[in-house]
This record gives structure tokens, sequence and C-alpha cells, in this order.
């Protein structure tokens, strides 16, 4: 339950975060780089924990396998978390399949990266 409350406070925070912001004269303000970096990194954190988190823990065995032997198998290998994320196979025996990831090509590398760079 907290984590899902958790991750609606997220949504209803990046939701609010895309609305067109306007100068009283009806300018569109100029958002700046520290926000717009913030809130694409919420974005992957969200990504990450709705497409990934749900299946991977950090350091334990789940339904596939922990992100520490992901990061161990992918190290600064990005992209591979990506090809096979698009198009995954099976590699090991007591693991199920993983699903095909639906999240775009963009979205994807900043998850990919995100997971090469947690520590807990």
């Amino acid at each position: 339950m907290p984590k899902a409350f958790a991750i609606c406070i997220i949504v209803a925070v990046f939701c609010a975060c895309n609305e067109k912001k306007t100068t009283p004269s009806g300018n569109p303000k100029a958002i700046s780089p520290l926000y717009a970096k913030k809130a694409l990194a919420e974005k992957t954190k969200l990504n990450y924990m709705t497409n990934c988190g749900t299946c991977h823990n950090y350091s334990q065995r789940s339904v596939g396998p922990p992100i520490v032997e992901i990061q161990a198998l992918y190290s600064g290998n990005s992209d591979g978390i990506v090809k096979w994320a698009q198009n995954p196979g099976k590699k090991r025996a007591d693991y199920p399949r993983m699903p095909r990831q639906t999240l775009g090509e963009k979205e994807l590398k900043a998850v990919a990266k995100y997971i090469l760079s947690i520590t807990e």
C-alpha cells in the first residue's frame, strides 16, 4: 500500500509538472534546466519501479535476477540492457522468460543507465 501511494504521488507531481507553464501575458515560461533534469530523473525512477522493480530486487532473487547480477553482466553497457529489454530471451533455466518491455527507446535508455547506477 505505501508503495502504491508513493507511486500515485510521484505520478501526480509529474503530471502537474507537465502542465504548460505560462506568464500572465500567455507566453510560455522557461523551465530551468535543473527542474527539467529533476523531472526526468523522477520519471525514470517511476519507469524503473513500475516496469523493472516489480520483478527485480536490488540484491535478492525474485521473479527475475537481482539488479546486482544485471549490473555485473552489463557493466558500462546500458545499450546491452536496452537491446535485451526490447527482445528478451530465456537466459536462465531457473527464471521465467522476461516479457518484452514496451517503453520507448529514450525511456529504456534512461532506465538502463539508472539500473547501472543504483546502489540499493
